[in-house]
């Protein structure tokens, strides 16, 4: 019966991710009107969360305890942070890198921490676990 409600708080959990995704505007495509190099290789970041998720899966990792942290507190859109073996791992998307660059610069939340955390195009990682870090950093764009 655990094992059941187990399973149901995590999809309800996973669904509430995708929802909150979806809302926030991960897949925006109104606000993109400049154009350049670099627009075009943000436009092509359409990683979400979930994709981070599998990938330490595939690695052979179990998730536990999975939550939303308090990720507007830095300026991201969203959020997520889980567990692997005792070791903690938080993944922040921002809208896109100009975002996420300014809000590095400007945010008094960010800026003390962020040379500290993992960048993967528009997101950032912090873990007590380098090899996680790794794991966050081999998801291709």
């Amino acid at each position: 019966m655990k094992k059941i409600r187990r399973i149901g708080c995590i999809l309800l959990l996973v669904f509430s991710v995708t929802l909150v995704m979806t809302a926030c505007g991960t897949t925006d495509t109104g606000s993109q009107q400049n154009s350049g190099s670099s627009d075009q290789q943000q436009q092509t970041d359409t990683r979400n969360l979930q994709i981070f998720m599998d990938a330490y899966r595939d690695a052979g990792h179990t998730l536990t305890n999975v939550d939303i942290p308090s990720f507007h507190l830095i300026g991201a859109t969203v959020g997520i942070m889980f567990y692997i073996n005792n070791h903690v791992v938080k993944i922040y998307g921002f809208q896109n890198e100009i975002v996420l660059d300014a809000t590095i610069k400007d945010n008094p939340f960010l800026s003390p921490i962020a040379y500290t955390m993992a960048r993967n195009g528009r997101f950032l990682a912090e873990s007590s676990n380098n090899s996680l870090l790794t794991i966050f950093n081999a998801v291709p764009i």
